[in-house]
């Protein structure tokens, strides 16, 4: 196994290349949807995405998620690269390498940036658009009714995370962060806890997509992730945390391998930060572009940062 000297949060995820694509995307009728703790909007464009890349890309098809089954070739497929990404080596699964933020603007308009986490899923950009503009077809189901879009104003944004990061410098004075994170558990996470799960699995995922886990071995990329987890938690020390808001629901979905409902506990916080934030400023930004937690949380948690005026 390699030596750790340069594996450190340092270095990792800040090196990571990722792929923003931009796309105004202008509906049939109203951008609306029934929500609950276990689902909102944009996990309906979400699913409708993934399927379609599924569909699409899917190089063995019927014989992985979502249809249940163990891709015999998931190195080689670009479905399974961007939904279902696994370690090389050893039996590791990955949050997806692909993730959605959208900004309703007017009933029938949306901004929707489309991120690509790494060298490989970046590498599929092209893809990925023409599996939207597919998706703007009739894929989507909004309110139990299919509904088409127009993709419209194509931007594409390429840099490292840590370019992305250093975009916006960290304020001088306190932020206000609020999170929504989902989880099978009636206790979610602590708000520490669901930042620094997210830098382990980031970290994870640098080594994974770069091809450095195979060197450095399960037991390296585990210290890996877990000084990245640890310098989270260091961070926050030298911070000061004021808990707003904080406000708990379950919701329920259905699987679609096995078709059993299952429950969904969704907790939503707004936590005021103040101090020294330079320290924990870039894992915010990077948990804002990704989804808190672990695994991305089931695909219907996020974090925005308000900066008070």
């Amino acid at each position: 196994m390699k030596a750790l000297a340069d594996v450190t949060p340092s270095v990792i995820p800040w090196r990571m290349p990722i792929t923003i694509l931009r796309r105004r995307l202008t509906f049939e009728r109203p951008w609306a949807a029934h929500e609950d703790a276990a689902h909102n909007r944009l996990t309906s464009l979400r699913g409708a995405l993934y399927a379609e890349l599924f569909s699409d890309l899917c190089v063995d098809a019927h014989r992985c998620e979502p249809h249940g089954g163990e891709c015999p070739r998931r190195g080689e497929c670009p479905a399974g690269l961007l939904i279902k990404p696994k370690s090389r080596g050893w039996n590791r699964d990955h949050p997806p390498s692909i993730s959605l933020i959208a900004t309703v603007e007017e009933d029938l308009d949306v901004d929707l940036a489309i991120v690509l986490w790494g060298r490989g899923p970046s590498g599929n950009a092209a893809r990925v658009g023409q599996s939207l503009r597919a998706c703007g077809r009739g894929r989507l189901t909004l309110g139990g009714r299919p509904t088409t879009f127009e993709v419209g104003v194509e931007e594409e944004d390429r840099c490292t995370l840590g370019e992305w990061c250093a975009r916006v410098a960290s304020p001088q004075g306190p932020v206000v962060v609020s999170t929504r994170s989902a989880s099978f558990q009636p206790r979610p996470s602590s708000f520490q806890g669901l930042i620094a799960n997210a830098a382990h699995d980031l970290v994870q995922w640098d080594l994974e997509d770069s091809g450095a886990s195979t060197g450095f071995g399960k037991a390296g990329c585990d210290a890996a992730g877990d000084g990245a987890r640890k310098a989270v938690v260091e961070a926050f020390g030298r911070v000061e945390l004021r808990t707003l808001y904080q406000s708990s629901e379950v919701g329920f979905r259905r699987s679609g391998s096995n078709h059993r409902r299952y429950s969904v506990h969704l907790t939503r916080m707004d936590v005021e930060i103040s101090g020294d934030l330079a320290s924990i400023w870039p894992w915010l930004r990077a948990t804002s572009l990704r989804g808190p937690g672990g695994r991305l949380a089931l695909g219907a948690s996020d974090l925005s940062i308000y900066v008070p005026r």
